[in-house]
């Protein structure tokens, strides 16, 4: 059954989505990031925050990002830089970022995908570095005003995560597609993809091709590296990593109450937890819309052995 809690936080993640669709700007997305990322700072023993510090911070950024770009922006203008070329040396180079990469093939500590450490860092996960950078090149964009050379950055289906698509202002049905990560010779990334690369993507995918993200599907592949962070390594079982996932896990659901297979991920982490009756509450509404034979014989096992402890005098779902 649904809890009144999980409900407000539903009926309050629509209401953000609807001003994020709205504003049509990341920042809204960036802002929810910092805040999650402030609320689970506790569950891994770091420093606490709270909303304002962090709203703070965010803030202090855009005032930084918009006088470099207000500084660099003569300039441009003298050696005839289009917008998309600022964004690049203004994100890269004057703001610092890059994305964040494993070490001799060893995972990055999940501390480093929280808002503040990226802030501080200047580094972190490909999908959050995206939206900044998408952020940033709104600013721009405003600042160019009719003469920039793009409209909008949007990120996409069926391409790296590290891959945004560029919308040029000129209506000749031409899209870029820009990868944010560092060359293979070290410089910083917004390296335009050539056709031949995209276009192979494009026929191998098996989704909506290159369908828009959506304020909230961006936000949500967020949490979802966050959480692949959270869910590997060493300490992924301990009381803090766990509490830290399930709070993220929560925020999803909220996102998109339709995606049902969260509902499993919660039961088996809550299960872990000893919440056993909580567990047992998402198996119910997980197999109102699942049968038996199309998921794994594990998590059959689990709702059986939860519907036995918990309902013992009913019979096994069927």
């Amino acid at each position: 059954m649904e809890s009144s809690f999980e409900k407000a936080e539903r009926g309050r993640a629509g209401i953000q989505i609807a001003i994020w669709n709205d504003t049509k700007s990341w920042l809204g997305p960036i802002r929810e990031y910092a805040r999650i990322s402030t609320a689970i700072r506790s569950d891994l023993n770091l420093e606490p925050s709270n909303d304002d510090a962090t709203e703070r911070r965010l803030r202090f950024f855009g005032w930084e990002a918009a006088k470099v770009i207000s500084t660099a922006l003569e300039t441009s203008k003298l050696q005839k830089k289009t917008a998309s070329e600022l964004l690049n040396s203004v994100f890269f180079q004057d703001l610092g970022f890059s994305m964040m990469d494993s070490e001799a093939g060893r995972r990055p500590d999940p501390t480093f995908a929280l808002f503040e450490t990226i802030l501080a860092r200047r580094t972190g996960p490909s999908t959050v570095l995206a939206m900044l950078y998408a952020w940033v090149g709104e600013m721009i964009v405003a600042a160019y005003n009719d003469e920039s050379d793009f409209l909008r950055i949007e990120l996409v289906n069926s391409a790296p995560t590290e891959v945004v698509r560029i919308i040029p202002r000129s209506d000749l049905g031409k899209i870029w597609l820009v990868d944010i990560a560092k060359t293979k010779s070290n410089e910083p990334g917004g390296d335009r993809i050539c056709d031949t690369i995209w276009s192979t993507w494009c026929a191998t995918s098996t989704t909506d091709g290159f369908a828009r993200l959506s304020w909230s599907d961006g936000l949500l592949r967020c949490l979802g590296e966050l959480q692949n962070l959270l869910s590997d390594g060493p300490l992924a079982q301990t009381a803090g990593h766990s509490a830290a996932r399930l709070f993220v896990i929560d925020r999803m659901i909220a996102l998109q109450p339709s995606d049902t297979a969260r509902w499993a991920e919660r039961a088996v982490l809550n299960a872990r937890r000893g919440d056993r009756a909580l567990a047992y509450d998402d198996l119910k509404r997980f197999f109102a819309f699942h049968e038996r034979h199309t998921v794994s014989q594990a998590l059959v096992a689990l709702y059986d052995e939860l519907h036995t402890s918990l309902r013992p005098e009913s019979n096994h779902l069927e």
